[in-house]
């Protein structure tokens, strides 16, 4: 009878442990892409247990396996793992997919020297809304100080915005470098949403022409950068309307998915109608007169 119930323990514990590790396996998300900015794809498993997020991190710059559990701050909301857009930053995000689209996803860093991800920005705002013809998301970006690690909970310290400025205007003094020498490809290849944000955040009299530039070279690979910048610049400068032609075409693509043109139209009408008035009607591109009329 011993050897009886024995058996059945044992049959008990061996299948509940079988069971429990199929689960554990079949939660487990793997990521393929090149997180630590070294050309080569690294690998990232993601598994979630108990509301605790696990990461297994396989990357090319380290001769060792990483491992990082992530407690969320919300128990209701278990963050998930994902690539940021720059090579080298991964993003922790914990929005509101559910509740009108709050945005609260933190970004990280690769530091290869330190071999560790930093947090770098913290991104709060609201998500985009392409059914209402909201195409852009409206994101507040802050910067961090160094350094608070991955899987850390400890509080951060953001960086003044007096100093965030003074960065972001450097960086965009060194994109004006590279369109003046005609190396417009180089001087787009780093520019994120983020980015975007912040140089519309700075828009002013001193680079409107130069973000005007940059908005129209983004344009070629990436409609959200560009249009975030545009919409800053027809929202502050509506005569500029060379930008409310450019936005109006960024409006048209991104408004074809969900068949929503009304804004798009409207800034081709107000476009066409000032060069109509300006006495300038045969330089107006033949695609205003097509979409107005579609």
């Amino acid at each position: 009878m011993k050897i009886k119930n024995f058996i059945i323990r044992f049959l008990c514990v061996f299948f509940v442990t079988l069971i429990f590790k199929n689960y554990t396996y079949a939660n487990v998300i793997t990521y393929d892409y090149d997180y630590d900015n070294d050309g080569i794809h690294d690998k990232i498993e993601e598994n979630k247990i108990n509301g605790i997020l696990h990461l297994t991190m396989y990357l090319s710059s380290v001769n060792e396996r990483i491992n990082y559990i992530i407690k969320p701050d919300d128990s209701e909301i278990i963050p998930s793992i994902h690539k940021s857009y720059k090579k080298g930053d991964i993003e922790v995000d914990s929005t509101y997919y559910s509740m009108g689209g709050q945005v609260y996803s933190e970004v990280y860093s690769w530091f290869l020297n330190e071999k560790q991800f930093f947090l770098t920005r913290v991104i709060t705002g609201e998500r985009a809304d392409p059914i209402s013809e909201v195409f852009f998301p409206s994101l507040k970006i802050d910067r961090v100080k160094c350094c608070r690690v991955l899987g850390s909970n400890e509080k951060y310290i953001i960086v003044p915005d007096v100093d965030v400025k003074k960065e972001v205007i450097s960086s965009l003094r060194k994109i004006e470098v590279l369109i003046n020498e005609k190396k417009t490809d180089d001087a787009i290849s780093g520019v994120s949403i983020y980015d975007a944000i912040e140089y519309a955040d700075i828009l002013d009299d001193n680079n409107v022409v130069l973000l005007n530039d940059l908005a129209f070279f983004l344009a070629k690979n990436d409609m959200i950068s560009s249009g975030i910048i545009l919409e800053k610049i027809v929202n502050n400068y509506p005569s500029r309307v060379v930008a409310k032609l450019n936005l109006a075409d960024v409006y048209w693509e991104l408004g074809k998915e969900y068949n929503k043109y009304d804004k798009s139209k409207q800034l081709y009408k107000e476009y066409k109608d000032f060069m109509i008035e300006k006495g300038k009607g045969g330089k107006i591109p033949k695609r205003v007169f097509v979409r107005l009329s579609s």
